[in-house]
């Protein structure tokens, strides 16, 4: 792709992201921020990660964006920003736009608040092996498709989950979910 049709692409995705309202989730929950990195060198492609096996994390192993909790004091774009840093050694400036924020629980007794950032950005990706298996680029024209839904374990019990297959990398839940958003939110404009 040339660099003329790479700046195309993060017009379109600018395009398409510019003046939406996100209204923020209220309430006193804690905060993590996740990074969703386009790059448009050779197609749109967006990173994903797949998380280290670590006993007692309940996304062990499962694919995802960069990025987790916030500090104390820090904000949800903070955090995707460091965390995206510290997991795959990407520096991002600033933000094409950002999606709703959605509640999650980390346990029955520790609810939060995942705010999706969109960037772009390219670069070589440098991992921490603690906590990240692997990082991969994968074309949106795959990442878009809708999958089918399935069952998917969530500890003992098993839950219908939308589920996307790309070779081996299996993708559900919220990340999946803010694919969809994506997707909508592209065919839109």
């Amino acid at each position: 792709m040339s660099e003329a049709q790479a700046h195309h692409g993060q017009r379109w995705l600018s395009d398409a992201l510019a003046g939406r309202t996100v209204t923020p989730v209220s309430g006193r929950w804690a905060r993590a921020g996740i990074a969703v990195v386009w790059r448009f060198a050779a197609g749109p492609e967006v990173l994903l990660v797949r998380r280290a096996e670590r006993h007692g994390d309940p996304w062990s192993g499962d694919m995802g964006f960069p990025g987790g909790f916030a500090h104390a004091g820090e904000t949800g774009l903070q955090a995707a920003r460091r965390e995206t840093h510290e997991e795959v050694g990407l520096e991002l400036g600033e933000p094409l736009g950002r999606l709703p924020g959605r509640r999650a629980l980390r346990s029955l007794t520790r609810p939060f608040v995942i705010e999706p950032w969109v960037f772009t950005g390219d670069g070589e990706l440098t991992l921490e092996k603690r906590e990240i298996a692997e990082a991969v680029w994968l074309p949106w024209s795959e990442l878009r498709e809708p999958g089918s839904v399935g069952r998917q374990w969530l500890g003992p019990l098993p839950i219908p989950a939308r589920t996307r297959r790309i070779g081996d990398y299996r993708i559900w839940g919220l990340t999946g979910r803010v694919l969809d958003e994506l997707g909508d939110i592209l065919l839109s404009t």
